[in-house]
């Protein structure tokens, strides 16, 4: 077999064997010119988002002033909303419009409500008269919602307003019937949704356990979004545990590369990218 045969038969091997690698494992032979079973050293990464800001300013003050990369889901038209909004970017924190989206339980949704009696027209210019309220957005989570996001209509409705401006989306999955998160994916909104609710019971014990529970989401699949509330008590616990992640092994992660990261995967899934296969294949090869 003479030099050129060889390898081109080398190539071929490796392709095939490539091809048979999990998504993971090929992206980590295409990236590096390490050993295909490179040990992932990377932390695991954990990502907080704090709903309901602009109500009460104390409590907002104490969420702006949080450590790490905390996103502010802050509600329209609140006495709070634009100065914590202009506190949070100073700080440079990230922040959504935290949008009040009609429930299954009739709970009262005050200013910037989206119900499904709306009109098209109506619907529109109250999301967008919300998104306006608020100053350096990058997208949109649903405050309760668990009626809205379940219809087909209203969430084509809002990923159309979102896809103009640009604006990315969480589902905070307030139900397990949502399908806001799919019509954002439609739409090629940047999306993701919730991992973990950290305070649907208010008691520290309760935080506590949800906060470890996410910690350990985050261990097994790489990260762990959580949502939680400017409630005393979950304040307390952020403000006491936050500092310790590094030493304790985790990273807290922006929900901006949480959701670009969670984006590439996506895309890799779909469409391998054959520019990083064929590197591969040139880099092996030739060793």
């Amino acid at each position: 077999m003479n030099v050129k045969t060889q390898s081109t038969y080398k190539a071929l091997l490796l392709a095939g064997f490539l091809f048979s690698l999990p998504i993971t494992g090929l992206f980590t032979a295409a990236a590096t010119s390490s050993p295909v079973f490179a040990k992932n050293t990377e932390k695991p990464k954990v990502t907080i988002i704090i709903d309901d800001v602009g109500n009460n300013e104390s409590r907002g003050l104490r969420t702006v002033n949080l450590k790490g990369p905390v996103t502010l889901a802050i509600l329209p038209d609140r006495p709070y909303s634009v100065s914590l909004a202009n506190q949070a970017h100073q700080l440079g924190k990230e922040l959504l419009l935290h949008a009040p989206m009609e429930n299954l339980r009739d709970m009262p949704l005050g200013v910037g409500a989206l119900t499904s009696d709306m009109s098209a027209s109506q619907y529109r210019d109250q999301l967008i008269k919300n998104i306006d309220s608020i100053p350096h957005l990058m997208g949109l989570n649903n405050h309760m919602g668990s009626l809205l996001t379940t219809k087909h209509l209203q969430m084509n409705w809002t990923m159309q307003v979102l896809k103009d401006r640009n604006l990315l989306f969480v589902d905070s999955r307030t139900n397990p019937k949502s399908i806001a998160k799919e019509v954002a994916m439609l739409y090629d909104i940047p999306t993701v949704s919730r991992d973990i609710f950290l305070d649907h019971l208010r008691t520290p014990q309760f935080i506590a356990k949800q906060f470890e529970k996410c910690l350990k989401l985050a261990t097994k699949n790489g990260t762990c979004l959580m949502i939680g509330h400017p409630y005393p008590e979950t304040l307390n616990h952020l403000e006491k545990e936050l500092p310790k992640l590094k030493k304790r092994g985790y990273q807290q992660q922006p929900l901006s590369q949480l959701i670009r990261n969670e984006g590439l995967a996506r895309k890799a899934i779909r469409k391998p990218n054959q520019t990083r296969i064929s590197t591969a294949l040139s880099s092996n090869s030739s060793q």
